[in-house]
């Protein structure tokens, strides 16, 4: 971890097995690091005590993993089409959806921390209401494999990054 304002690194991970260094997210406050360690681990690093928090297993092959902006929830998608939230301050599962294609490879959270939108490899997109669990709707035929999703802070727009090398811009509400 590079510590910006020195220009030196802050800490290195050691002895953790990063699995190809797939994934990680900051929680909003800066104050944990959540990355893939394993095929099916996200590991929970505390910045200011240098220490491992917990360790969120997971059943299939982590693509990716997003705190939520209010920062009470992570969540990871796995290849096989899941995606797992969890409670971060107790670290129990809170939910699990299922994608309608397996091969989810990225996620992302709405700015309001109340919709997720996953990616299928079948080059899809996929809105979740958080509170209600459901799919609120499906973008098929993005043009190619979607490698990214990101909401714009506004939460106005969405975009996705494709295959093909184009972004595809959305309105997000």
């Amino acid at each position: 971890i590079w510590h910006c304002k020195e220009e030196k690194a802050f800490v290195r991970l050691r002895g953790w097995p990063i699995s190809e260094g797939r994934a990680m997210t900051w929680s909003p406050n800066s104050a944990r690091l959540a990355f893939v360690a394993t095929h099916n681990t996200v590991s929970i690093w505390n910045i200011h005590e240098q220490r491992s928090e917990e360790a969120l297993l997971v059943t299939g092959h982590l693509q990716g993993i997003a705190w939520a902006p209010d920062g009470q929830t992570l969540a990871a998608c796995v290849y096989d089409g899941w995606v797992q939230t969890w409670d971060t301050s107790t670290y129990r599962q809170k939910s699990v959806y299922r994608t309608i294609f397996p091969e989810t490879s990225c996620l992302c959270w709405s700015p309001d921390s109340q919709r997720l939108i996953t990616s299928e490899s079948h080059q899809s997109l996929q809105i979740w209401s958080v509170k209600h669990e459901t799919a609120l709707a499906t973008i098929y035929d993005q043009g190619g494999i979607v490698h990214d999703v990101q909401y714009a802070a506004n939460a106005t727009f969405f975009a996705s990054a494709i295959a093909d090398t184009t972004v595809r811009i959305w309105k997000g509400r």
